[in-house]
């Protein structure tokens, strides 16, 4: 990005003097390519462009203190903010007018270095592998984007990924979740000190809120975010589906796949997120109809084969789930496929698998899969174990627990009111 955090700060800080933008070159490059009256009307008008899809409080900080001057603490006291909600509202802010800057102002791409395009290369083979979400893939592509900051450690970008694969191996229990997420905090912490305004870091953001703190209001503001700094960002897309999925408002999320599909119709995993969104909907063979095609295209793309798995379940067709959690078991062991596996086998009447998950998962410390241990509960017909196992990952923050309303191994529990105490709110 030419245009930085600090420096779009100084030039919001410059109009406050009349003539201190006659020697500024940001501001007479804006003025020149808006055709606005004047340098200033540029900037303002930009400025208020770049937040017109953001809540109205993010241009009352933006114009009341960096353009007008006036208290920090003065304006959030008035606007009943908390200090530290404040100075996120503002970097927010700040980083969508970049943005906005940048956009108007680029007129080609940045030249790289033969250095800066093999690092290039680096992150894309990266995310290529990160697609694919298995152990290995992630393994691999953490090495991609370890190889790229080598050969350019100022690529936010590569620092994008790195936090991207923390994330997924935190989500899957693949790592501990605690140290997983408190990694790509700081991965994207140092991308955002480079580039505050790439949009892979917003979304991953949005990604952090759901899994590791639960909370939908700030993942929306980051996915929202992403998506003023780059409309067609498919990955921001798909989290704002699935955001969306969460509230049970399946319309805005075919809404952002439709969108997403457009920009990027080759992404696997939105159109596996599509098959969800029908299932959900009640569609159930056009569901399936997507996860299988899904499947045709890639067998080895092992987020819409767990996902088929799970819908099958849900579906009381457990051998064909069966079939599709040995296939994934084949490749790699993980406790959400073995987990999936001894629900589906008890329910088909073989206990014994359940049983062995639930003695193997015995002991309730760190990294303890609770929520998972509720799946073999269930199968066993242990309900009140079931729901003491999901109490238990609720209270210790599980990650998959912000996705329980969507889990297709409770529908059995959505009429016990206790179950419906642990969903998170809407």
């Amino acid at each position: 990005m030419e245009w930085g955090y600090r420096r779009v700060r100084q030039l919001l800080r410059k109009l406050r003097t009349p003539g201190a933008l006659a020697d500024d070159e940001l501001g007479l490059t804006l003025h020149r390519l808006t055709g606005a009256a004047t340098a200033r009307d540029a900037v303002m008008i930009l400025a208020e462009r770049a937040l017109t899809t953001f809540p109205a409080v993010y241009w009352t900080i933006v114009r009341r203190v960096d353009v007008e001057g006036e208290s920090s603490q003065a304006v959030a006291t008035e606007i009943h903010l908390s200090e530290r909600s404040f100075f996120r509202y503002r970097a927010a802010a700040i980083a969508a007018i970049a943005a906005e800057f940048d956009t108007v102002t680029r007129t080609a791409p940045p030249a790289r270095s033969p250095e800066g395009l093999d690092a290039l290369a680096l992150v894309a083979r990266g995310r290529y592998l990160w697609t694919h979400r298995t152990t290995a893939a992630l393994q691999r592509a953490a090495r991609y984007f370890e190889r790229a900051l080598e050969l350019d450690p100022t690529f936010a970008r590569a620092y994008a990924g790195i936090a991207d694969v923390h994330l997924l191996l935190g989500e899957y229990l693949v790592r501990d979740p605690l140290e997983a997420f408190h990694e790509a905090q700081i991965a994207v912490e140092h991308a955002l000190e480079l580039d505050p305004t790439l949009p892979e870091l917003h979304a991953t953001l949005a990604d952090l809120h759901v899994f590791a703190h639960k909370d939908l209001r700030r993942a929306k503001e980051s996915f929202d975010l992403a998506l003023s700094i780059d409309p067609t960002y498919g990955t921001a897309h798909h989290f704002a589906a699935w955001h969306a999925m969460i509230n049970a408002d399946f319309s805005t999320a075919l809404e952002h796949l439709r969108v997403a599909l457009g920009y990027a119709p080759d992404a696997l995993e939105l159109q596996a997120t599509l098959g969800l969104v029908y299932h959900h909907q009640g569609e159930h063979e056009a569901g399936l109809a997507h996860l299988r095609e899904v499947l045709e295209l890639d067998p080895d793309f092992s987020f819409a084969r767990y996902e088929l798995a799970r819908v099958l379940t849900g579906m009381h067709r457990y051998e064909e789930a069966l079939d599709h959690l040995c296939v994934l078991s084949a490749v790699e062991s993980r406790d959400s496929y073995a987990a999936l596996a001894a629900y589906a086998a008890a329910k088909a009447g073989d206990a014994r698998p359940a049983r062995r998950f639930l003695g193997r998962t015995a002991t309730h410390g760190r990294g303890a899969r609770r929520y998972l241990r509720a799946y073999a509960q269930l199968g066993l017909g242990q309900r009140a174990e079931a729901l003491a196992e999901l109490r238990g990952a609720v209270g210790g923050n599980e990650p998959w627990t912000i996705l329980m309303g969507l889990d297709d191994v409770f529908v059995e529990l959505r009429d016990d009111r206790a179950y419906r105490a642990l969903l998170p709110a809407r």
